[in-house]
C-alpha cells in the first residue's frame, strides 16, 4: 500500500468508574481501506460508535475486524450495535467458557468441564450473546492471544497461558481454589 493512511479515533464512553472503551480506527490507500472497531463501550454507546463510522468512515458495508479487549459489559455491550448495522468480516475476542475442560480444578466445588461451561458462559452474558450473532450471521470468531495478528497489527497480550491463570480470578466466575502458600 503505497500512501497509506491511519485514522485512530478513541470515543468517550461513560464516565467515572463506569466509564470504557470504543475505538475505530480505519487504514489503507485510495484503493483499499479497512475498517477495525476495539471495544464497544456500553450498550449506550453501540450506535453512537455505529454513527460515528458512518459519518466519518463513509458508511462502509463492511467492518473488516472487531476485538474486543475483555469481557466487561463496559467493553464489550456496544459490539452488538456495530454487528446488527454492518456485515463484519472477523471477530477476536477471549471466550473464557472454551477452556472449562482445562480449569475445572481451578474452582471450589466439584465441577464437571460442562458444568463449568455452562457456568461461564452464563457469567458472561454479552460475550455469549456477541458469539451466537456472530454464528448466526457466518462472522469467523477467532482467539484474541499474544502473537495473533489483526491486519497489521498483532496482538501483545495476554498469551493463552495467562489468560487461563486470570480466568479463576475474574469477578465473575466461581470462586478459585486458595492456591498454595510458599514457605
Amino acid at each position: 500500500m503505497s500512501d497509506v493512511k491511519i485514522e485512530i479515533d478513541f470515543l468517550p464512553v461513560g464516565e467515572g468508574e463506569k466509564s470504557g472503551d470504543a475505538i475505530a480506527l480505519r487504514y489503507g490507500d485510495k484503493d483499499e481501506l479497512f475498517v477495525h472497531v476495539v471495544d464497544g463501550g456500553t450498550q449506550e454507546s453501540g450506535q453512537a460508535l455505529v454513527d460515528h463510522i458512518n459519518e466519518y468512515y463513509d458508511s462502509p458495508s463492511l467492518i473488516d475486524e472487531i476485538v474486543c479487549t475483555h469481557g466487561d459489559d463496559d467493553h464489550s455491550s456496544g459490539l452488538r450495535a456495530v454487528i446488527e448495522n454492518f456485515d463484519v468480516k472477523r471477530i477476536w475476542m477471549n471466550r473464557p467458557w472454551l477452556y472449562a475442560s482445562e480449569l475445572t480444578g481451578s474452582f471450589k466445588g466439584n465441577w464437571s468441564a460442562k458444568g463449568l461451561e455452562k457456568e461461564l458462559r452464563d457469567s458472561f452474558p454479552i460475550l455469549a450473546a456477541i458469539e451466537d450473532m456472530a454464528y448466526e450471521r457466518g462472522i469467523i470468531v477467532e482467539e484474541a492471544f499474544q502473537g495473533k495478528q489483526i491486519g497489521p497489527f498483532i496482538i501483545a497480550s495476554p498469551s493463552r497461558q495467562f489468560y487461563l491463570s486470570l480466568i479463576p480470578h475474574f469477578s465473575r466466575t466461581p470462586e478459585p481454589v486458595e492456591e498454595a502458600k510458599e514457605g
